[in-house]
């Protein structure tokens, strides 16, 4: 199984060698560059971010990302499960205080906080495959945070599902850009005719928010729960491109996706994009769980064999081995999947934080790419805010 594994990520950190690009995403999510975001407020605001992170509460702040700097912008906590007070992922909001204002033609951007993956690899892998297979996905990259010139560790840049991506990746931008945003768990059953039991929660518009009503969502969502069996596909077909729909899910199962739109608990981190004229599509995001070692193992456990025919691959040196074991005497265990103390190990306590440990994980991945700039090329001064005057 290991073996098994080891190859299965071998072949995604090939994939973005192997197939076409899409179009050129900004510099800021170039992903062979550790990236530089120095986060400047006050910080009796950013205590604040960190003591109510489960709240979004917005701050006032400047920001400045390779040296780049755009000024009055809104940050809050963000995430659902990565929430942290400890290690904050955080949104900046460009255009929160000023009306129009796009930072490399972004009106936002995610900082993840990577709490959720020891391998700080996964869900940028996950997106790779998506975009190989042809959905569009948000692009990221990696960075450095520091805020007031504390360095908070290494996070991931993610490009905000809205306007400005589904115009650069779809070509057209005047339908409706939906999240599901997960609160209790659902699975797209039929909640009846009237949006409101959809729309805002768990669906909700980030796009067209004022004009949006829900009721093609709705006919979706009934579609795929009523009707004959054998006039599902015709019904579905009406909302959303089947074969495209079954891909997306196809792809997840491949990726032993545990937290997406089949979710184990629940749909999950996806969004939809609604086009004017009739297709409903799935967007990718947060696969933060992808090819962990249960999910792998469950994947392995299904595939068909031929009646006697005896386990091969991955599933039969598994076997081989635990029988080993147990013709030795010892017991056999589970494989034992990093936890908390590893996640505890990977992100210390602030006040205890040596900057290194993570810098030097991603490092030795990407090593053969290449060498990042100096920081002292492109690191600007920076004081702390003072109220009403939040300058670097």
């Amino acid at each position: 199984m290991i073996v098994h594994r080891t190859a299965f990520a071998a072949a995604l950190l090939a994939l973005p060698a192997l197939v076409a690009p899409a179009a050129a995403a900004d510099k800021i999510f170039d992903p062979t560059v550790l990236h530089e975001t120095r986060l400047v407020m006050d910080p009796a605001d950013w205590q604040s971010l960190q003591d109510n992170f489960r709240e979004n509460q917005y701050y006032a702040a400047n920001v400045s990302i390779d040296g780049d700097v755009i000024e009055q912008i809104g940050v809050r906590s963000r995430g659902n499960g990565s929430r942290s007070g400890i290690k904050p992922a955080v949104k900046l909001d460009f255009n929160k205080y000023v009306k129009a204002q796009h930072f490399h033609g972004l009106k936002s951007v995610a900082v993840k906080n990577l709490v959720q993956d020891v391998s700080m690899l996964r869900d940028y892998l996950a997106m790779q495959v998506f975009e190989g297979m042809g959905f569009p996905a948000p692009a990221y990259s990696f960075t450095r945070l520091t805020v007031n010139d504390v360095y908070w560790g290494v996070y991931n840049l993610v490009e905000a599902i809205d306007g400005p991506f589904v115009s650069a990746r779809i070509g057209e931008s005047s339908g409706n850009v939906i999240k599901y945003d997960y609160s209790v768990p659902y699975d797209f059953g039929d909640r009846g005719g009237d949006p409101a039991a959809y729309v805002p929660a768990p669906f909700k518009p980030e796009t067209n928010e004022e004009t949006f009503d829900g009721s093609a969502l709705v006919h979706f969502v009934q579609a795929a729960n009523g009707g004959p069996d054998d006039a599902l596909v015709a019904e579905l077909s009406k909302y959303t491109d089947v074969p495209r729909l079954v891909t997306y899910l196809a792809i997840e199962n491949a990726l032993a996706e545990t937290d997406g739109f089949l979710g184990a608990e629940g749909m999950n981190n996806f969004y939809l994009y609604h086009e004017r004229q009739h297709e409903v599509r799935p967007v990718p995001v947060g696969q933060e769980h992808v090819v962990q070692g249960v999910a792998v193992a469950d994947i392995e456990q299904r595939r068909p064999q031929r009646p006697g025919q005896a386990p091969s691959g991955p599933a039969r040196a598994e076997a081989d081995l635990h029988g080993r074991r147990e013709e030795r005497g010892h017991a056999v265990r589970e494989p034992r999947v990093p936890g908390t103390e590893a996640r505890r190990r990977l992100h210390p306590d602030p006040q205890r934080r040596s900057g290194g440990h993570e810098e030097a994980v991603l490092e030795r991945r990407l090593r053969e790419r290449r060498r990042r700039p100096a920081r002292g090329d492109r690191r600007p001064p920076c004081g702390r805010v003072r109220p009403g005057s939040l300058t670097f």
